[in-house]
């Protein structure tokens, strides 16, 4: 029960951090963070420290901003930057897993076009397989 509340508080302070920076960045008080205010923000040594030691790799501002714009309008509210920061914090979840998943977001809506401008059903179309040899070659370092 201790670690629990001692996780929670961890985690009230942190979201309490994100939102004085986003007020920060939000350097017009639009009530939303744009990319150009981002990048502006991001060149501050200081900033990516502080995003640093909270496990934020900042280092590619552009796909930064583009995970935690959600909703795809170019710009970034209050509630899509707390909760952005948050799943991304810390080492599991790395921005380049995030890069794949969002390649593979960007795959699967495009081969849901593919099928549609095909009339392929979803159901009937199976990828083809790649064999173990085929795959060990691919994912070697």
């Amino acid at each position: 029960d201790l670690l629990i509340q001692a996780e929670l508080a961890k985690i009230d302070a942190f979201l309490k951090d994100m939102r004085d920076l986003f007020d920060e960045v939000d350097v017009d008080g639009s009530g939303f963070v744009t990319r150009v205010e981002l990048s502006q923000y991001m060149k501050n040594e200081r900033v990516m420290a502080y995003f640093g030691g909270q496990g934020l790799d900042m280092s590619d501002v552009g796909l930064m901003f583009d995970l935690l714009d959600s909703s795809h309008d170019g710009t970034i509210g209050l509630p899509e930057f707390l909760l952005g920061t948050l799943r991304l914090k810390g080492g599991a979840r790395c921005i380049e897993v995030m890069r794949l998943f969002q390649a593979l977001d960007h795959i699967r809506k495009e081969l849901g076009t593919v099928q549609q401008k095909l009339n392929i059903e979803p159901g009937e179309f199976e990828p083809s397989k790649v064999d173990d040899g085929e795959a060990a070659r691919i994912c070697q370092f």
